[in-house]
C-alpha cells in the first residue's frame, strides 16, 4: 500500500512540510521507475538510470532535509535532539548502502528494489507520524 501526502502528516512547520511534499513527489517517481523496471515495462535500462537519478536525489534530499530539520531542533533547544539526529544518521547510511549495493551490479535485483522501496516510504512516513509530530508538539 503507498501512502501518500496528506494534512495528517503536516507539521505546521512550513519549510519542513515543504521538504516532505518534495519528499512524496520523487518518491513517486522512485515508486514508479520501481514498477515498470520489476514489470520489465518500457525500457529497463531507462528505468534503472531513473532510478538511480532518484536514488541521489533522495540522498541528497535527505542529508539538506535532515540537517535543516536538525538545525532548527537545535535552535528550539529539542530534549531529544542527539537522538532524532541519530535516527537520521542511521537512515541515511541504510539509504545510502542500499543504493551501494544497486550500483554496483549491471543485474537488477528485484529484491533490492523492493527492498528500498518499502524502507524509503515506510520509515520515512514513520519518522514524520512519530518523531517529527514530536518535534512539532514542543514547538
Amino acid at each position: 500500500m503507498t501512502v501518500n501526502w496528506n494534512q495528517g502528516l503536516e507539521l505546521g512547520i512550513k519549510k519542513i512540510d515543504q521538504q516532505h511534499r518534495a519528499f512524496f513527489e520523487e518518491r513517486d517517481k522512485f515508486v514508479t521507475a520501481c514498477t515498470q523496471l520489476l514489470k520489465k515495462e518500457r525500457d529497463s535500462e531507462i528505468n534503472r538510470e531513473k532510478i538511480a537519478e532518484v536514488f541521489y536525489f533522495l540522498t541528497d534530499y535527505f542529508k539538506t532535509h535532515f540537517s535543516d530539520e536538525e538545525q532548527l531542533l537545535q535552535e528550539k533547544e529539542y530534549s531529544y535532539y542527539e537522538e532524532h539526529k541519530q535516527r537520521h544518521q542511521k537512515f541515511i547510511k541504510e539509504v545510502q548502502q542500499i543504493k551501494y549495493e544497486f550500483l554496483q551490479t549491471d543485474e537488477i535485483n528485484i529484491e533490492l528494489v523492493h527492498q528500498l522501496k518499502d524502507k524509503i516510504t515506510n520509515w520515512f512516513v514513520n519518522h514524520i507520524a512519530k518523531e517529527d509530530k514530536k518535534i512539532a508538539n514542543h514547538l
